[in-house]
């Protein structure tokens, strides 16, 4: 559209002309009010000409024609569900030029802050290769590299404990080796075979093993980062507070 300065689009002398066919620069935006209502707020301006109007439109429908010079206006749309809508605007300026501008819409719906999982893995206690077949020691043989076991069953590790004074304590357990020896060094499992009595004296027989580990099982828990919050129309869509996929969910409320 082309007019005069003076708003003239018919003349018949010479006099400055004004070009504007471009519509307003102009944005949307949507703000949940209740369960079943948002409100949208629409800001529009033109440096050629003055806005004139402004058409909200709710799925296609138009809901509101808002005639005005004002730079902005608003509509608020009450339904029957809660959920999402596509909206758009339409702002009109005195020339007759327009310009759209779309958004997702929604009512306040149930919502759920969204964080990342921290998977903790918890060990147990286990028997790997043979060391030795049979293993005989005195029973009342003090001993100096033997130690009981503390074992982390977050990171399936051993590591050395309080002494053994002497074989006569050791039975069926856990040990962890200080010696130079394969049945004397590292994280092992005393298998205790019995007792034999040669030549008046009592010897303790073992079958001995590696101690391992293996994985018995894994404990989700929330972690420490937080993601944009997670919305739905039922109330179940997502736990309370746990994991669901690769997140984990806390309730917030209707928002």
């Amino acid at each position: 559209m082309v007019e005069t300065e003076s708003g003239k689009t018919n003349i018949n002398r010479s006099e400055a002309f004004n070009f504007d066919n471009t519509g307003p620069v102009t944005t949307l935006t949507s703000t949940p009010v209740s369960e079943n209502s948002f409100t949208l707020s629409a800001t529009a301006s033109d440096n050629e000409t003055q806005v004139t109007s402004y058409k909200f439109y709710v799925n296609d429908e138009l809901k509101e024609t808002i005639e005005t010079n004002e730079d902005i206006a608003s509509y608020t749309e009450t339904g029957e569900d809660m959920g999402e809508v596509k909206c758009y605007v339409i702002a009109t300026d005195r020339l007759g030029n327009e310009t759209k501008q779309t958004v997702t819409a929604r009512t306040q719906m149930y919502t759920w802050e969204r964080w990342n999982v921290i998977a903790t893995k918890i060990y147990k206690q286990a028997v790997g290769s043979i060391v030795s077949t049979n293993y005989r020691v005195f029973a009342n043989t003090g001993t100096s590299f033997l130690y009981r076991t503390i074992f982390n069953n977050t990171t399936g590790s051993y590591s050395q404990g309080s002494r053994f004074t002497c074989f006569g304590q050791i039975g069926s357990t856990y040990v962890y080796g200080k010696g130079s020896s394969a049945q004397q060094n590292g994280a092992l499992y005393y298998c205790y075979l019995g007792s034999q009595n040669s030549y008046g004296s009592i010897f303790k027989c073992y079958k001995i093993y590696r101690a391992t580990s293996e994985l018995s099982s894994s404990v989700d828990s929330k972690g420490t980062i937080q993601y944009e919050d997670a919305t739905s129309t039922s109330s179940t869509e997502y736990p309370t507070n746990g994991k669901s996929g690769e997140y984990w969910y806390v309730y917030k409320g209707i928002q």
